[in-house]
């Protein structure tokens, strides 16, 4: 079975590929990347900070200095293991012109920061499946993680769903993996520990659809469907008087010594202390 995988260039992306490469990777013919979600100028501090600690100090200043033994990053998949790796363009008829080349059964999405419409819905002949770090359908959009902190739920999740048609995150649901919430840490340790439990719902899948098993799906009640746009000031307040904060040293140095190795630790507090005041962590 041939699959295009979908990713985020941010340490979600690099920890969900990590995870997915052992168990799938020999069907895995090419990967593309998005950087970003949504407008720059529409984000609010907290929210801006929350992408600068995914998306560019690791990649621009962390990365750089570690050696990350079997941890492969984003930028480094294609030399690492000879899988074509780029940054996927616009979603127009000559992208969708390249995947139909590819030949792909399946397309698998990972926190992918662009939305398949019109013809890329009918280019893989299994569908498109798309790991969504809420559960659904109550935490439908972005930031799920977010809202269902602030709703004080004891679980957060993850959820693998098809991607029938040009809505957002309605699809049949495949399977939804848990997590407990600890009070203790933040938001961004919160969001990056779903994706080992999404990765084996998607191992699962993979493996079934692979052997021609038709996974059993589960249609979304409408009923109790929620959907989140970006999240305000006010959101990211809410969340901090109850006592969680968006990211913490702790947590940012715990992604590279669980991810990387223990060896990193000194690495990353060592570029935290030359940080740019206004992302100063506490």
């Amino acid at each position: 079975m041939n699959i295009v995988l979908f990713i985020s260039k941010d340490l979600a992306g690099c920890l969900a590929f990590n995870e997915l490469y052992p168990r799938i990777g020999t069907h895995i013919r090419a990967v593309f990347y998005s950087t970003g979600v949504g407008n720059k100028d529409r984000k609010v501090p907290a929210l801006q900070l929350l992408e600068y600690y995914e998306a560019v100090h690791p990649f621009e200043v962390v990365f750089p200095q570690l050696d990350t033994g079997s941890f492969i990053t984003i930028e480094d998949i294609t030399s690492r293991t000879g899988i074509p790796c780029s940054a996927a363009p616009e979603m127009d008829e000559s992208f969708a012109q390249h995947l139909r080349a590819l030949k792909a059964d399946l397309f698998l999405s990972v926190r992918f920061g662009k939305l398949f419409k019109g013809s890329f819905l009918s280019i893989a002949p299994m569908g498109i499946l798309n790991l969504h770090s809420a559960i659904l359908p109550a935490y439908r959009g972005i930031l799920g993680t977010l809202h269902s902190l602030l709703d004080g739920r004891n679980q957060i999740g993850c959820t693998l769903h098809y991607v029938p048609n040009e809505g957002i995150d309605n699809g049949a649901i495949l399977g939804i993996a848990t997590l407990p919430v600890h009070p203790d840490r933040s938001l961004f340790w919160h969001v990056w520990n779903l994706y080992p439990g999404g990765v084996q719902l998607i191992d699962k899948v993979v493996q079934q659809l692979a052997q021609g098993i038709t996974p059993p799906a589960a249609i979304q009640d409408a009923g109790q469907s929620r959907y989140f746009s970006l999240p305000s000031t006010h959101h990211f307040e809410l969340l901090k008087a109850k006592g969680v904060e968006i990211i913490t040293q702790r947590d940012y140095t715990d992604y590279f010594s669980t991810s990387v190795g223990t060896h990193t630790s000194h690495i990353v507090t060592a570029a935290l202390a030359k940080i740019d005041p206004k992302y100063a962590l506490s």
